[in-house]
């Protein structure tokens, strides 16, 4: 499962990072963007069981003529937070109609299980 790793150093700065909880910690992970070591290390769980991705959809699609499909316009991705299940849009949507979707069907705080009947319901 993946969890927050809060990190502090002795001279208050504080970082965090989403791993998973049994991964090894590195040595880069240890010091802060000043150069400190931290002095304490807490983990701790999500409150959300959903994450959403922003996905890019435009691509080249006649690399001789540099044609390029869905410039500007974005696919809604919402998956379970260790990213062993997702769902994909299969519409794409401009800027402001992915964040209005995000914003109807309020996926933030929902558990995996109310996501993915959302999802199913709205067939986005």
């Amino acid at each position: 499962m993946k969890v927050y790793w809060l990190y502090q150093c002795d001279y208050g700065h504080s970082w965090i990072l989403f791993r998973d909880e049994q991964e090894l910690e590195r040595s880069e992970d240890k010091i802060c963007s000043f150069g400190h070591e931290a002095v304490t290390l807490r983990k701790r769980k999500p409150v959300d069981e959903v994450k959403i991705i922003i996905q890019p959809a435009g691509y080249v699609s006649d690399p001789v003529k540099n044609q390029v499909v869905f410039q500007n316009k974005y696919r809604l991705v919402i998956s379970n937070l260790d990213g062993t299940e997702e769902r994909v849009s299969v519409q794409v949507y401009s800027w402001k109609e992915l964040l209005d979707l995000i914003e109807k069907i309020h996926i933030r705080a929902k558990s995996t299980e109310e996501a993915w009947r959302l999802w199913d319901q709205i067939k986005p």
